[in-house]
């Protein structure tokens, strides 16, 4: 590749697998240097990629994620290390769960009834959360929360964007939930209803392998979808924690 290569200029000869990657790992780069100011462009040249090994799928997805680790996020840190103020978990319990309600949506847009009603009980669960920080689950008055809401409804359209923003939130699950409830154990002192939500979705995988399982089937340009998706998701929920952390800790 050039030192500032554009899409057009990734190797032609290379695997599909080997374009994949270099325009992946990428990523970062293309988007803001280019000024390509959307994970379109992006995701029509990997649609055009025929994958032979299924297994690239989440390491490509993945790639994408990584540029988004929510563990890595200000406001994820100061609460695993205790530093986070109550009454930003209570901002946080009441804007998050507008986007915690809409999950089901998107199982039902896979036509996954089963999943969606175990959404619909997880969401039960955070709103004890709320509940045991004195507050609901509301209308997000945050914009960043209010733009991952929307990103939400307009990902869940298809099913193959549907299973992309899925899989960036369901496969940083279980490791952002096993740092938070560590966080809560360790260093707040809370009713015990803060817990639950966060004890089954850290050992919960389950669900991110049937999206990626269901990821594997997609056709290429189905996949190049997924993959815009999963970027355009990934972004949104780094945001939405952005601006509940700027207003609860930085102001």
């Amino acid at each position: 590749m050039d030192e500032n290569p554009n899409i057009a200029d990734i190797n032609n000869n290379a695997s599909p697998q080997r374009k994949m990657k270099e325009v992946i790992f990428d990523m970062p780069r293309l988007y803001c240097e280019l000024e390509i100011d959307s994970y379109d462009k992006i995701g029509q040249y990997l649609s055009t990629l025929k994958l032979g090994d299924p297994m690239d799928t989440k390491k490509h997805l993945d790639s994408i994620l990584e540029k988004w680790d929510l563990l890595n996020h200000p406001f994820y840190q100061a609460w695993s290390a205790g530093t986070l103020p109550v009454d930003a978990l209570k901002v946080y319990a009441a804007e998050y769960g507008a986007f915690i309600n809409v999950l089901e949506d998107g199982w039902k847009a896979l036509d996954d009834t089963e999943t969606a009603q175990e959404e619909k009980e997880h969401a039960e669960l955070w709103e004890q959360f709320a509940a045991a920080l004195e507050t609901k689950i509301s209308q997000p008055e945050i914009t960043q929360t209010t733009e991952l809401v929307n990103a939400a409804h307009e990902l869940f359209a298809s099913p193959a964007t549907t299973l992309g923003a899925m899989y960036a939130f369901e496969a940083q699950q279980p490791a952002t939930a096993k740092s938070k409830l560590e966080g809560l154990k360790v260093h707040y002192t809370l009713p015990a209803s803060v817990e639950p939500y966060f004890e089954i979705h850290s050992a919960n995988w389950h669900e991110s392998k049937k999206i990626l399982n269901a990821l594997k089937k997609l056709s290429s340009e189905e996949q190049g979808q997924a993959y815009e998706a999963c970027g355009k998701m990934a972004e949104a929920l780094w945001n939405a924690l952005t601006g509940i952390h700027e207003q609860t800790c930085l102001n």
